[in-house]
């Protein structure tokens, strides 16, 4: 018997995003594909010509509204909502590779003992270096082996494209609304005490069109550190295996091929935003603003000495 798969994309004032995003689903339309749920999670509904705007058949997508702000209030909407055996969650910044559709029914037939299936990232930006650090960095952080062919576990739950059966939420719940946007994290750590594998399959194509600038690399690890303070509180520290960071940055380094010196700024923004949101959930004073700038900068110098330079 097919599965049936119902697409969830929460999405919150980003419509050139949700349009992209969509073309792509409507370039992998097969018979398993149910619904496509999009959860508005902006500051106003949108409008009738927003809507007739939308790059997909009319019959094939509903819009639901979820006041709550976050991912996690938005994967829960979309979670109630669709119907489909599985559900695929799809973030409006990214874009499903041609074939991704089939390449999963197929991978859900082959692997009946499987009950999520995480998709594989690549970079759309491959000349961005902050895009191409991101990406070194995921390979470490999310995969515990080398790109390969077959489908391998991770440690971690890939945020923004992942399809999981609904009879995992009946067993571990739904998001956490309250830690937005570190629901993944709790979600994995419930995933672990119920010994629910998360797998990644390197087929399962998507592209992630994230952060390009270091402005918008900073509030991202901003937000994600503050965001933090909340999943300690509620399981304590350390509850996933704790990363090297002189290890990840020699990996990136290998992987991006890039020099210390142009090295130092993505990194720099990812680590400062992630001493200042480590520093108080909230707000600081100039005083903590300085003392987190120059922790940041000396810790990213010190990781960088360590690493050896790119031959």
């Amino acid at each position: 018997m097919s599965p049936t798969i119902a697409i969830v994309i929460p999405t919150r004032n980003r419509f050139h995003h949700l349009c992209r995003a969509l073309r792509s689903v409507r370039n992998n339309v097969c018979p398993e594909l149910k619904e496509v749920v999009i959860v508005n999670n902006n500051d106003r509904p949108f409008t009738e010509e927003e809507i007739a705007q939308l790059p997909l058949e009319r019959d094939l997508f509903r819009i639901v509204e979820c006041e709550a702000r976050g991912q996690g209030p938005a994967r829960n909407t979309g979670i109630a909502y669709s119907r489909a055996d599985w559900v695929l969650f799809l973030d409006d910044d990214c874009e499903l590779a041609p074939g991704f559709l089939e390449t999963l029914v197929k991978s859900i037939q082959d692997h009946p003992s499987l009950r999520i299936f995480s998709a594989f990232p690549h970079n759309p930006y491959p000349e961005n270096i902050y895009t191409r650090v991101w990406e070194a960095m995921f390979r470490y952080h999310y995969l515990s082996a080398p790109p390969k062919e077959s489908s391998y576990r991770t440690p971690l739950l890939l945020g923004n494209c992942y399809c999981i059966h609904r009879t995992v939420f009946d067993q571990v719940g739904v998001f956490d609304p309250q830690l937005s946007p570190r629901e993944d994290y709790d979600f994995v750590i419930r995933l672990r005490g119920a010994k629910v594998d998360v797998n990644v399959f390197p087929e399962l194509k998507v592209y992630h069109y994230t952060r390009t600038r270091f402005w918008e690399v900073f509030h991202q690890s901003l937000g994600y550190a503050r965001a933090q303070h909340a999943v300690d509180a509620k399981w304590g520290a350390h509850q996933l295996p704790p990363v090297n960071y002189a290890d990840a940055v020699q990996t990136v380094q290998h992987l991006t091929g890039l020099s210390r010196t142009r090295l130092f700024w993505p990194l720099f923004a990812r680590s400062w935003g992630k001493t200042v949101g480590l520093a108080a959930p909230r707000s600081l004073t100039l005083r903590e603003w300085v003392r987190c700038t120059r922790q940041a900068a000396r810790d990213v110098r010190e990781v960088l000495r360590l690493c050896s330079s790119p031959a």
